[in-house]
């Protein structure tokens, strides 16, 4: 199904992002699997506004929604 946007998400990251100094902020078509797990391993703190699914019966694969990329366009990170 398709999910509503966040309309106070784009907000969010911005207010996160400025406690941070060197924060990378990725919102939005940029926030991406590609992306994200690029910018992981510099960083500390991940702070995620987004949507995400729980899968009750299998829970392995609950999963986090991204902005779908050309390189992972499935637009989904499990955990």
């Amino acid at each position: 199904p398709e999910l509503e946007p966040l309309r106070m998400a784009d907000a969010e990251v911005q207010r996160i992002a400025a406690l941070y100094p060197a924060a990378t902020a990725l919102s939005g078509t940029a926030a991406t699997k590609a992306a994200l797990l690029a910018a992981m391993p510099r960083h500390q703190v991940l702070h995620f506004a987004g949507h995400s699914r729980v899968v009750v019966e299998r829970p392995e694969t609950s999963h986090l929604v991204l902005a779908c990329g050309a390189a992972y366009s499935d637009g989904v990170l499990t955990l």
